[in-house]
């Protein structure tokens, strides 16, 4: 209507019934006839028309009344979010697909395409975020591909640049699959890919994260594919132009992938998508791009898996670029054959029996590498053995018959125990096969620095007289199972020993970081089933007198074997009962030994008190080797080092004593190689750095066999971070008050466990299983005890302290989760440090502020049981504020280490006062100290006097002798023992300053 027929059609001068009639829907004209009808009563209000819209025929599809209720809810203040909006849609989206099952069904489609946008872009949460790129990814395959380009696209690719590493690789993923939908484009989105699409995603391949990179990794062929068929579909007429621009902008992440610092991308780059970008390049770009950056990952000796996914995918890659290759690829080969990882060596043979099934592999290669891979037909590894097998095999149906009795046959002379006269057939080639060389005297070839030598008097013609030198590893070959065949085997092997022995040789600094990769789970059994841990396919035959042990018992049902021993071996046997490591023994457990006299004797304790500690073979005195009982610091300062800018918190040791890492209120870990905590071999640096800025670390803890690190921040920011790359493998937050900080945290648990125990200022104890997101427990200690300062877990795990700031100290029992006891100090001083005894399950040592006194306490009891003081009683009695013990290192029963506010280093024999002394100590500090016993309100008491004789005695001495103190200038934070070619006592201070001293 204008307002004037308007006008006239309320006065009945105008009627619309010709132009309304020119509608072909008759419902539809019914239903405008109604709605503009001058009688009210004959209109009816909007609510009316959808619920009576029957009356007027089929106009709205019949799930239109259930969409009009579903989005008439989203006006309630109850949905005041995106996030909740996101929420109530994903939860029901089954419901909605199900009621928009009909033909006319797409348009709401679209329309719930259009509520879901709506609510994009002001998503907060991540786990809402996900569920919105789920539902794009549902309905990209509801609606036209012109609403999947227009709308879901875009705001997928909104994702791209989210701050959360995890949703950037969700988008990754969604994108790939909105896009697998869409089956033909219009000619105006036909460069969708180069103008739009890869300009936001090329950027995810120099991520931060690692994790985004691997997943770009995993899907930068698929969007190579993709781009290819949709620009093929519109063909413009520059269309070799356009594909060589396409290619230019695709080479340009998988160059950042192929030369980048992960590895673990170069591996899923190989495994997942490297056929696909051969297709997408093309066969000359393949071989110039892809095949010349693939070659480069066999030097990378720390990675295995690395190389052995170069060679289970070169041979795609090879049968693309086509046979002009192959003189890239035989170096490529043979050195494959000789790597130090066995795993490598078995896939080596599988991409040799491969590429000679394709028949890539010209005749003369191929009985080249047929030769040198015959020895590997005697190797003691199975996988090896067999695969060696297949290529000989596939080699010899390819080659004429005069090259196999020429040239193959002649190499298995000495690798077969029974002739051979068809090698191209597998059964009989293996039927053939002799007993392989014993792994022991392989393993022992390999690590021994003469083998060159003992090769070499084995091949010589003249052994009448052995060399002094290998005269003895000869006798120890023999005893390993060495005779006249084994050696023949050894000189078939010659070339792989020598050049694994170097290969290894080489490698051996880096061997402490081998196989830490961060943010990956491998699977070990396939790495087993290559290093022969496996059952072999063929059994072998039982040796005789030797009783086998049932197939993968239960740790519960392992039970100890008899031994059938000589009575010359009874000695023997007594003096290992006497070892100290047989002290601890679970009466439970018990070891028969048959004697040849029939007489059986128990041997009571094979088997550690803490069963679960030796079993699972973590946190026992095993792992963490206590120093010989004689062995004290002598005060000799081997390297002074200062690269963290704040104080030190924590020391802490790898469980195999390889690794030792230092945290810091910089929010930085230096991760050290002990290996070079030697005085003719010191090296100033530490390995890795891992840095959270602005987040102090109050607390880190190795597990997972030392691979990784748990780390805590002040704020309560939990990380799993892998010791070789140092990146984030998982983070979490704790649920902690703003006002609450992290004090401290330890592991918890054994074998596969993941637990950790973490305890805040608050009095906070909370258990957390990194392998799920929610915690194990959480204790409560009494507000009215103090802010918690000082926290400690038992050695068998049975019980936690916690240390206030007013004194009190209180144990937990970790088993029933109650608390035990509950006891104070007598100076009401707050508590600096707490560590379990050595000497003692019961009891805990305790380092108090103010006072520099270390005192042991029974938890038991709640009594205090020794005192070791840093002069006399009068000088104890008073309190300063540069006093206080910061560090406690329980060396063994009888001695420990401590370390404080007065800067000094000292070592306490509880056994005899005598052996006490000052390891360390500033000018002001006497080391010229004697040591007394005595005994107060019937605790025993050793505390340090000033010897005025020694200090005469000296005077010259010190006059002579003006040097810088080398002892700590700052508060010592903690303390610990390392042991690798000698021992070692590593200490840190609040100046940022480790110190390693002899």
């Amino acid at each position: 209507f204008t307002l004037h027929q308007l006008i006239s059609y309320r006065n009945g001068e105008y009627s619309p019934d010709k132009t309304i009639e020119i509608i072909e829907n008759k419902d539809v004209v019914k239903l405008i006839k109604s709605m503009i009808a001058l009688d009210p009563e004959e209109r009816y209000s909007a609510t009316s028309y959808v619920k009576d819209m029957h009356d007027f025929g089929p106009i709205f599809p019949s799930y239109f009344p259930f969409l009009y209720d579903f989005l008439k809810m989203f006006c309630s203040p109850i949905f005041n979010s995106s996030d909740k909006k996101m929420t109530f849609i994903y939860q029901n989206f089954p419901t909605l697909k199900s009621k928009l099952r009909y033909i006319d069904a797409e348009n709401g489609h679209i329309v719930i395409l259009s509520l879901v946008t709506s609510c994009v872009r002001g998503l907060q949460k991540n786990s809402v975020k996900v569920k919105s790129l789920q539902l794009l990814e549902s309905l990209s395959q509801l609606v036209p591909d012109e609403i999947v380009v227009d709308r879901i696209v875009p705001n997928v690719l909104f994702f791209s640049t989210d701050t959360s590493p995890s949703i950037r690789a969700n988008c990754i993923v969604i994108l790939a699959n909105c896009l697998r939908n869409v089956s033909s484009l219009p000619t105006t989105d036909a460069n969708i890919f180069p103008e739009y699409i890869f300009p936001f995603i090329n950027k995810l391949s120099t991520d931060s994260e690692r994790l985004v990179q691997r997943v770009f990794a995993e899907y930068i062929g698929t969007y190579a594919e993709y781009a290819l068929s949709f620009l093929e579909s519109n063909p413009p007429a520059s269309f070799d132009a356009e594909v060589q621009a396409l290619h230019s902008i695709v080479q340009i992440p998988v160059v950042q992938l192929l030369t980048g610092e992960d590895n673990v991308a170069r591996r899923v780059l190989l495994e997942k998508c490297i056929t696909s970008l051969c297709v997408f390049f093309g066969q000359q770009k393949a071989n110039d791009l892809i095949l010349s950056h693939m070659i480069t990952f066999l030097n990378y000796k720390n990675d295995w898996r690395l190389r052995a996914a170069f060679f289970d995918c070169v041979v795609g890659v090879a049968a693309f670029v086509g046979w002009h290759s192959l003189n890239m690829l035989k170096p490529l080969l043979e050195q494959g054959l000789t790597d130090v990882e066995e795993f490598v060596i078995s896939k080596t043979i599988s991409a040799l029996i491969a590429l000679s099934e394709l028949g890539l592999l010209e005749e003369n290669l191929l009985k080249e590498l047929a030769v040198e891979t015959s020895p590997f037909l005697c190797h003691p590894n199975l996988w090896i053995r067999y695969r060696a097998v297949g290529f000989i095999s596939a080699a010899c149906s390819k080659l004429h018959v005069a090259d196999v009795y020429c040239k193959i046959l002649p190499s298995l002379h000495d690798i077969l125990a029974i002739p051979i006269r068809n090698p191209d057939n597998q059964r009989a080639l293996i039927q053939a096969l002799a007993d392989p060389l014993p792994r022991s005297v392989l393993e022992f070839l390999i690590g021994s620095p003469l083998n060159d030598k003992i090769i070499m008097f084995l091949a010589s013609n003249n052994r009448s007289q052995p060399p002094p030198e290998v005269k003895s590893l000869l006798e120890k070959l023999k005893n390993l199972g060495m005779g006249e065949k084994e050696e023949k085997q050894v000189l078939k092997l010659k070339e792989y020993i020598l050049k694994v022995a170097l290969g290894k040789r080489s490698t051996h600094e880096d061997d402490l970081f081998e196989d830490i990769v961060d943010g990956t789970v491998v699977i070990e059994e396939e790495r087993m089933k290559c290093l022969n841990y496996l059952e072999p396919i063929i059994d072998s035959p039982p040796t005789p007198g030797v009783k086998t042990a049932p197939k993968s018992p239960r740790v519960s049902e392992v039970k100890a074997p008899e031994l059938n021993i000589t009575s010359a071996n009874e000695d023997l046997l007594v003096e290992i009962s006497k070892d100290p490591l047989f002290q601890d023994i679970d009466q439970s457990m018990n070891l028969t030994i048959l004697t040849e006299s029939g007489k059986s004797q128990q041997l009571e304790g094979l088997l550690v008190r803490k069963q679960a500690e030796f079993l699972h073979q973590t946190r026992t005195e095993r792992q963490f080797p206590l120093p010989n009982k004689a062995w004290e610091p002598k005060g000799t300062l081997v390297c002074h080092i200062k690269e963290h800018k704040a104080a030190i918190n924590h020391v802490k040791v790898a469980p195999r004593h390889s690794i030792l890492a230092t945290s810091s209120d910089d929010g930085c870990i230096k991760i050290w190689n002990t290996r070079k905590f030697d005085s003719r071999n010191i090296v100033n640096n530490s390995r890795h750095t891992y840095s959270r800025p602005g987040q102090p670390i109050k607390g880190i803890a190795f597990y997972d066999t030392g691979d990784k690190i748990a780390v805590a921040t002040r704020n309560g920011s939990l990380h799993e971070v892998g010791v070789k790359e140092l990146k984030v493998c998982a983070a979490r937050t704790l649920a902690i008050q703003q006002d609450d900080v992290v004090v401290d945290m330890d592991t918890l648990g054994t074998g596969n466990e993941q637990n950790l125990v973490v305890c805040t200022n608050d009095g906070k104890i909370i258990g957390v299983d990194l392998r799920s997101p929610s915690r194990i427990f959480k204790l409560s200690n009494k507000p009215q005890l103090g802010g918690v300062s000082a926290m400690c877990i038992d050695k068998s795990e049975h019980w936690i302290c916690l240390g206030t700031r007013h004194g009190w100290i209180t144990c937990w029992d970790l088993r029933f989760h109650l608390p035990i006891t509950t006891w104070r100090h007598e100076t009401n001083s707050c508590i600096l440090t707490l560590k379990p005894c050595v000497s003692s399950m019961s009891s805990v040592c305790v380092g108090i502020q103010g006072y520099n006194e270390m005192s042991v306490w029974n938890i038991e009891s709640g009594s205090k049981e020794r005192s070791l003081w840093y002069g006399p009683p009068d000088s104890y009695m008073t309190s300063t504020i540069t006093s206080g013990v910061h560090a406690i290192l329980p060396l063994s029963p009888d001695t420990l280490v401590t370390g404080g506010a007065d800067h000094s280093l000292r070592f306490w024999n509880t056994r005899r006062e005598t052996g006490c002394s000052v390891v360390s100590a500033p000018p002001e500090i006497s080391s010229n100290q004697t040591y007394r016993r005595k005994y107060e309100k019937e605790v025993e008491v050793i505390y340090a006097e000033e010897d005025n004789s020694l200090i005469l005695n000296s005077t010259t001495e010190n006059k002579e002798l003006d040097r810088p103190s080398p002892a700590h200038h700052h508060v010592i934070t903690d303390a610990k023992f390392v042991k690798t070619t000698q021992p070692f006592l590593v200490t840190g201070d609040m100046g940022g300053v480790m110190k390693i001293w002899k």
